[in-house]
């Protein structure tokens, strides 16, 4: 029987989790064939992603205030003004599903005080499901907390560590993501479900031929600052650059260069300001493997950078973390790992493209089971077991 589904992203600014966004609603569209879906978000945002969304995929479009004009130049952390600002969106998405019969709704994102504020009205939604998807709320909850008690209540750790209704669930982007929440909210563990991060079908590349006559291309995605490991990448191309290997940044500049650190390793610098994506793919594709330094050994939110590599086909060296290994536990290895700089050093010292090339069909074999695990059908079927009304 037809139902409604209803995904909402009230966190996203206009180009903000496009890719992302695209691929989930088309994934939700395979999962429930028959149901009206309707993509709730704020009007920049929605005019951004209707343009990636085709005719055939019969998606309706709601454009609803985001979160942030609803609290105004006031902040989320300050629940005087968070709670009533959360309470107004859900009356906003409610007018959306008034006489619907609703399936579920999905938030594409949801911060402490909206998760306080939705699961208690939720609750009345005896027949829906509510899937809260996490981006970077963990993440960003671990670097910082209020210490006004009041303020921490409401605060995305507290929140979660109240549990949710029966109806509800948060939904992680990432293999070993869990335990980590566990840890530290244990009463959230029953409401805890992970569906792999989709892989942005429209943007697959075939594997790039390895060429063993010249420098192995090395690209370092998205945010360049140091909380994505740029540093290190500016320092080991500065010290790797040469016959063997030529390094590039291929997303906006996020650093101070001071000390040590300059560009004089970069064959392409990071961008200014908003790299377009059309222009980050197309830098992509002349990329032979994606280097990741992430900088800390526990993984807090799922990793974009990670997807982008996936979808174009790039072989990874990367630090490793929980969800690195849990990958590579499920899927097979995709690319060179690694715990420390030295460790790091002394592969690079001895890789080479000969050996890439050795490497690449295990590699690009493995790169292709997480491709078909994470595409719009894959994701498709991870949402029907997770959707269960």
């Amino acid at each position: 029987m037809s139902r409604s589904i209803v995904i909402v992203d009230i966190l996203s600014h206009a180009n903000m989790h496009l890719p992302f966004n695209e691929g989930y609603i088309k994934s939700m569209r395979k999962a429930f064939p028959e149901d009206e879906i309707i993509f709730a978000g704020s009007k920049n945002h929605v005019g951004n992603l209707k343009q990636f969304i085709e005719p055939e995929y019969e998606i309706s479009f709601k454009c609803i205030k985001d979160f942030q004009e609803q609290l105004g130049t006031k902040s989320y952390h300050n629940p005087f003004y968070a709670i009533p600002a959360s309470r107004r969106s859900w009356n906003e998405i409610m007018e959306i599903v008034d006489n619907k019969d609703v399936r579920n709704i999905s938030f594409l994102g949801a911060n402490g005080p909206l998760i306080s504020t939705f699961s208690k009205k939720g609750k009345a939604l005896r027949s829906s499901s509510i899937h809260y998807i996490q981006h970077n709320q963990l993440s960003t909850s671990m670097r910082w907390r209020s210490k006004n008690p009041f303020f921490k209540y409401f605060d995305y750790l507290s929140v979660v560590g109240r549990g949710l209704p029966k109806n509800q669930r948060l939904i992680l982007l990432e293999l070993g993501l869990e335990q980590v929440l566990v840890d530290h909210a244990p009463k959230i563990e029953p409401c805890l479900e992970t569906i792999e991060h989709p892989v942005q079908e429209r943007e697959y590349m075939p594997p790039k031929p390895v060429d063993s006559e010249k420098p192995i291309n090395i690209a370092f995605l998205g945010n360049c600052g140091v909380g994505k490991g740029f540093d290190t990448f500016l320092r080991v191309a500065k010290k790797f650059s040469g016959d063997k290997y030529n390094f590039y940044a291929i997303g906006k500049n996020n650093i101070s260069l001071t000390g040590d650190l300059s560009f004089d390793g970069l064959k392409t610098l990071p961008a200014d300001g908003h790299l377009p994506r059309e222009d980050f793919v197309a830098l992509l594709a002349k990329i032979d493997m994606v280097f990741l330094p992430l900088p800390k050994t526990t993984s807090y939110v799922s990793s974009g950078s990670i997807i982008d590599a996936f979808a174009s086909s790039k072989p990874l060296i990367i630090s490793s973390n929980q969800s690195v290994r849990e990958i590579e536990r499920k899927y097979g290895e995709y690319g060179i790992t690694y715990s420390t700089l030295s460790e790091l050093e002394s592969i690079l010292i001895e890789f080479n493209a000969e050996k890439l090339e050795s490497k690449s069909k295990t590699w690009q074999e493995n790169i292709n089971k997480i491709r078909q695990a994470r595409s719009e059908s894959g994701i498709a079927k991870q949402l029907r077991d997770s959707i269960l009304v």
